[in-house]
């Protein structure tokens, strides 16, 4: 998993999507959020 994650990172868009994602997942935090949850929910 790891290995997959780290070569979507060698191009832009796989850059993007991770930057997007953390900023997404930091937002939640700071509201006092479940990350997980939230993701899991957007995602289904």
């Amino acid at each position: 998993m790891i290995r997959k994650i780290v070569c979507t990172l060698r191009n832009e868009n796989g850059t993007e999507a991770l930057t997007r994602l953390l900023c997404v997942n930091g937002t939640w935090k700071l509201r006092g959020e479940d990350p997980a949850k939230n993701l899991y929910a957007a995602l289904s």
